[in-house]
């Protein structure tokens, strides 16, 4: 006797494995290898989380560059990184 067509719904008991062929985190959520000391608080960081201010191009971590999340949209969106000092100042 031939045995019975699967009608495409899931039997109770038997489970599908997904074998993923991603290891490792993708690109955009790995840390690079160059990393270097904020010029205002001295902390160790990640060039990805911070960066060098348009004004007085002094190389920030994320807190002193963008000072939070939406303004670190905004510098992503407008490709202008202003540091909280120079914004506060109004340079």
């Amino acid at each position: 006797m031939p045995p019975a067509r699967e009608t495409g719904k899931a039997r109770p008991g038997r489970t599908r494995r997904y074998h993923s062929a991603v290891r490792a985190l993708p690109s955009f959520f790995r840390e690079t290898d160059l990393k270097t000391n904020c010029d205002a608080c001295g902390g160790f960081f990640d060039l990805l989380k911070g960066g060098v201010c348009d004004k007085c191009r002094r190389i920030l971590c994320g807190n002193h560059l963008h000072g939070s999340w939406t303004q670190r949209l905004i510098s992503e969106i407008t490709r202008k990184n202003v540091c909280v000092e120079c914004r506060h100042a109004g340079r």
